[in-house]
């Protein structure tokens, strides 16, 4: 339901996003306290990759969190066992691991409802990336994916504004 709300006031507009220069690294690690017990019974041992812990990207604190915490959901949901967080030249890149029969199409990944065959058999609404997709638009940003050797991969391109 949250998803939901959410999902409708991004797409109607009643939700400001003040960006800054926001550090990269802090609300990744409180996404990951979060997740914690979740990340425990899947045996998940997160791994950080960041070029610089002081990396500072443009987004809006809040949203950037919520990004990270969408992300981390479907790579417990969805994933294998692994997850890796890499972040260099102003990118911040997921890495997890498929699991078996699961074949998303990175084309439609960010559609709202969309969910693979193996995916609807695990729950959620279908709007997690969607919002992850909006959040990243909304911060002049962008998201991608892509499958590779049975690994998903998506890639968080931040505003050019940090050069500014």
């Amino acid at each position: 339901m949250d998803d939901l709300f959410l999902y409708t006031r991004l797409q109607g507009g009643t939700l400001p996003l003040e960006c800054g220069k926001t550090a990269a690294l802090l609300p990744l690690w409180d996404a990951l306290a979060e997740f914690y017990p979740q990340l425990e019974a899947a045996g998940i041992q997160p791994e950080l990759r960041f070029d610089s812990e002081d990396m500072e990207v443009w987004a809006a604190p809040d949203a950037l969190g919520r990004v990270y915490r969408n992300l981390i959901a479907n790579a417990v949901r969805h994933g294998n066992g692994a997850l890796s967080v890499t972040a260099r030249n102003g990118e911040i890149i997921f890495f997890n691991p498929l699991g078996p029969g699961s074949t998303p199409d990175p084309v439609h990944l960010f559609d709202r409802f969309y969910q693979s065959a193996s995916a609807r058999e695990k729950g959620g609404a279908g709007l997690g990336l969607t919002i992850v997709r909006e959040l990243m638009e909304k911060m002049e940003g962008q998201v991608s994916a892509q499958v590779m050797e049975n690994e998903l991969q998506i890639r968080l391109s931040f505003s050019p504004h940090m050069n500014n």
